[in-house]
């Protein structure tokens, strides 16, 4: 059985050497695709299609994709300095500090708060404590039951 192969000559003055990569890149899923030389300012683009990829399709797809390349590459060239401002300015940008979190509470309020807190732990541990009869210990914390903890000897 004779593989068919669709040889398509491609004018480098037209679409660059890239733009021929990528356009065969994007049809590698229904054709084997072999780039030549074929002369000063001219390429070959040998597709060898897979099983049941048609032909005619095949060449219209390469070609849309050559066109659509060519046009991501005129776009990319005319962004060009608009990227590369983007970048320079991204990555010389000056990190300043987050600002500290704002509760919107003055400093009397906050100390306050704090003290409340600190009153409401303690009645929590006091409660926990004489509340009823714990013969296991387990309400109590580590520290409560065996004390702080000690530093090794070495």
């Amino acid at each position: 059985m004779a593989t068919k192969v669709l040889n398509i000559k491609v004018d480098l003055k037209k679409y660059s050497l890239d733009a021929v990569r990528y356009a065969a890149y994007a049809v590698s899923d229904e054709a084997f695709v072999f780039i030549s030389t074929a002369g000063k300012d001219f390429v070959a683009v040998a597709l060898s299609p897979r099983e049941g990829a048609p032909l005619p399709r095949l060449k219209a797809r390469f070609l849309a994709e050559l066109e659509d390349e060519k046009l991501r590459e005129a776009v990319s060239d005319n962004n060009r300095e608009l990227r590369e401002f983007l970048t320079l300015k991204a990555l010389s940008a000056e990190k300043k500090p987050a600002p500290a979190p704002d509760s919107g509470l003055t400093q009397e309020q906050e100390k306050e708060l704090a003290d409340l807190i600190s009153q409401v732990e303690k009645e929590i541990k006091e409660d926990a404590r004489g509340g009823t009869a714990d013969p296991l210990g387990v309400t109590s914390t580590w520290e409560d039951k065996y004390g702080a903890k000690k530093p090794r000897k070495k």
